[in-house]
Parts: structure tokens; C-alpha cells; sequence
């Protein structure tokens, strides 16, 4: 589906710009003390463009259980349709692939590419 459906596909593109955050980076986690995820750090990347690449995150930080419940929250606000999350998988692709051929992501990144590569696998 994210090779058919990339992030240039219009299907559901609402005409308004939002205010993107960018990539999420493993050192923008703020964890509690149990070490679960409390917030995120990001204004260095902050743009107007297509919300799925913001949502693209999900595939990024979290497992497919994580994921359905931080889209049903998201989904709660009725903002997202179902091309917007098909959009996001493709940017979470484009991330994973960016990151995977640049020299300086630096070894924080293998867990993360590994992790998300797995989410985006329609086999697994």
C-alpha cells in the first residue's frame, strides 16, 4: 500500500496547512520515571505542510497496538481519514529510507529504522 499510495498522493487533502513538527528523534523523548514516553521536544523542524508526515511517527515510535490506540485518539478529532494515515505509512517509508542512507544519522537511528521498517512490513 505505501508503494502504491505515496506521500504525494491528494486523496484526502484537506486545503489548509497545518503546522508540522518534523521528525521525531530519540532525543526529543521526554520519559517519566517508569520510562514511558511523557512528551516531545521539537521546534527545530517546524513547517506548513501535509499532516500525514507528522503522523508519520506513529510507525516510528510505536507497535501496531500502540499505533490503533494513538490513531483512535487522533481519529477522535476528526481530522484524519483513512488516505491521511495511508499517506503517513508512505512518509514514515520516506523517513526510514532518508535516515537509512545518511552517514550522519549516527547509531540511535538502527533501532528506530529497524522498528519502524518492521511496522511498515504489510507480511508481519
Amino acid at each position: 500500500m505505501v508503494l502504491r499510495h505515496g506521500p504525494d498522493d491528494r486523496r484526502g487533502l484537506r486545503p489548509h496547512r497545518v503546522l508540522l513538527g518534523g521528525l521525531r528523534r530519540p532525543a526529543q523523548r521526554l520519559q517519566d520515571r517508569d520510562g514511558r514516553l511523557a512528551g516531545l521536544v521539537d521546534f527545530g523542524d517546524v513547517c506548513a505542510g501535509d499532516p500525514a508526515s507528522d503522523l508519520a511517527g506513529a510507525w516510528l515510535a510505536f507497535d501496531a497496538d500502540q499505533r490503533s490506540g494513538f490513531r483512535a485518539v487522533a481519529d477522535s478529532t476528526g481530522r484524519y481519514d483513512d488516505d491521511v494515515w495511508r499517506r503517513a505509512a508512505a512518509w514514515a517509508a520516506l523517513y526510514v529510507a532518508a535516515l537509512a542512507a545518511s552517514p550522519g544519522a549516527g547509531p540511535d537511528f538502527g533501532p528506530v529504522l529497524r522498528h519502524a521498517a518492521a511496522q511498515l512490513d504489510p507480511g508481519s
